[in-house]
């Protein structure tokens, strides 16, 4: 191994630590930023948090069509 090589492999190698670091930075503020918004700090929390999420979700826009239907059925849009 030559210099240029080695030297290049150096520059790589501090190149992938600051990634490294950069994204273990960003790892907790995501991570900050779920405790604080959603009181949740482990991955299988957030991941129930979210599975509820989805299911209030699912039950409002269900109460949305029905709503919408409803007022479809109360209103004579031909006349409006």
């Amino acid at each position: 191994m030559d210099a240029r090589t080695f030297e290049g492999i150096k520059t790589k190698i501090e190149t992938l630590k600051a990634k490294k670091a950069k994204a273990e930075g960003a790892l907790e503020n995501i991570a900050a930023t779920w405790a604080s918004e959603y009181k949740v700090s482990t991955r299988d929390e957030a991941e129930a948090l979210l599975d509820e999420l989805k299911l209030k979700k699912a039950t409002l826009e269900t109460e949305v069509e029905e709503l919408y239907s409803e007022l479809g059925s109360l209103t004579n849009w031909a006349l409006v």
